[in-house]
């Protein structure tokens, strides 16, 4: 009879080991994923480390694993199995994860504050934990899901409630989940716009696993988002995109094949104006960035960008550079000025439609060859159904100058 008992217990124990996961199930699953997200082959997992004192769970060796591949400082947060972990539990593992990520010694984590009401989650305590240890609270989180796949309206409400939390405000009722656009209905989708949301901020960062890094976005990625926002301008359904065409020497930039894809998808030739960056914003960036492109799109190989002129008061940004720019080089072809689009997908519809009426009133200077007017840019208006998008806002934008200045 205590051999029975003795085999049994060995069974209990034997099956408890296996089913809490440990630091090294954590590392190899996190290299593993990150990897992935890299669209890397993975190959074989590299030795797994020896864990920090007070961190060696699962959650952090799977953090120090995506670290391994991507070289960057994550968050992870993974998803309670079964019976959901607390609010206080999060808090412990958030604050170790935190202290981790910082490369300091944890310690005892702090004594666990009492949760707000309707924010009481495994997942809020382990986001207010990481933020006490590193002191940030623009936490950039990986959310891993080892349950059933999350849908767009749970994302609005978990991020509902974590922005409510980050702004210390009682969430009270989630506001009803709006339609997500087409192709922007994943969980990641919803948290985001909930979580914005919640904080009033359209700026904040919220990772996407697919999407851990921002690499450079190729000819062929602009021929897809063109493609779809050209189709979305239209009100159409964008379906699947056509294949990438082999891009022209010199003309196998993202901007350029966002041009095609938008001229493939509506039968408009255009020329696209994209956000400018942090380091190229000034007039003669966008000078240069407009005559280039526009020589290239039209096959031109081999030619030198002239000096940039000065601008005028009123005319002194990036856009007013990329148009007259884009304009002097279609003088210089002998071909119309092609249809001024814009497109920056972190922005929002007001936004667009403030670029387009100011982008509306240099277009219509440069084709009167006169300085550009001095306006107030009018009330944003509410967007139309499906056209809640900085290309939708800055082509009615555009059009409202145009039409106000008689054109």
């Amino acid at each position: 009879m205590k051999h029975v008992l003795l085999t049994a217990l060995l069974l209990l124990l034997s099956f408890a080991t296996f089913s809490q996961k440990t630091f090294c199930d954590g590392w190899e699953d996190g290299y593993l994923a990150g990897k992935t997200a890299k669209n890397e082959y993975p190959g074989i997992t590299p030795l797994c480390p020896l864990p920090q004192i007070n961190a060696d769970t699962y959650e952090i060796g799977y953090q120090l694993g995506y670290e391994r591949v991507t070289g960057k400082t994550k968050s992870v947060i993974l998803t309670s199995s079964e019976n959901d972990k607390t609010f206080c539990e999060g808090w412990e593992d958030g604050y170790i994860s935190g202290k981790t990520a910082i490369k300091q010694y944890p310690g005892l984590p702090p004594l666990c504050p009492l949760p707000q009401i309707n924010a009481d989650t495994y997942e809020i305590g382990y986001q207010r934990g990481y933020e006490r240890a590193t002191g940030n609270t623009n936490n950039n989180v990986i959310k891993v899901y080892e349950e059933e796949e999350k849908t767009f309206c749970d994302g609005w409400e978990e991020g509902y409630l974590s922005g409510k939390t980050a702004m210390k405000e009682y969430p009270g009722i989630t506001p009803i989940c709006p339609i997500p656009r087409i192709n922007a209905d994943s969980y990641e989708d919803g948290y985001q716009l909930g979580y914005e949301r919640g904080t009033g901020n359209t700026n904040n960062h919220i990772l996407k696993l697919e999407k851990e890094e921002e690499e450079e976005k190729t000819f062929c990625d602009g021929w897809e988002d063109g493609y779809i926002s050209g189709k979305t301008a239209l009100e159409e359904y964008p379906g699947i995109t056509p294949i990438c065409p082999i891009a022209r020497i010199n003309a196998d930039t993202y901007e350029i094949g966002y041009q095609l894809g938008y001229e493939r998808a509506t039968g408009i030739a255009n020329s696209v104006i994209l956000k400018a960056s942090e380091t190229e914003n000034t007039f003669c960036d966008g000078w240069e960035k407009g005559y280039s492109n526009t020589m290239s799109k039209n096959g031109k190989l081999v030619f030198n960008v002239p000096n940039c002129p000065v601008p005028m008061l009123t005319e002194d940004n990036y856009e007013s550079g990329y148009i007259k720019g884009l304009t002097y080089a279609n003088r210089q072809l002998g071909i119309e000025t092609d249809e001024i689009v814009g497109y920056d997908p972190e922005a929002e519809f007001c936004d667009g439609w403030e670029k387009g009426y100011a982008v509306g009133l240099q277009l219509w200077a440069e084709k009167h060859k006169v300085t550009t007017p001095l306006r107030i840019t009018p009330i944003c208006p509410f967007p139309d159904m499906n056209q809640d998008n900085y290309a939708s806002g800055f082509e009615r934008g555009k059009n409202k100058a145009l039409e106000d200045l008689g054109d």
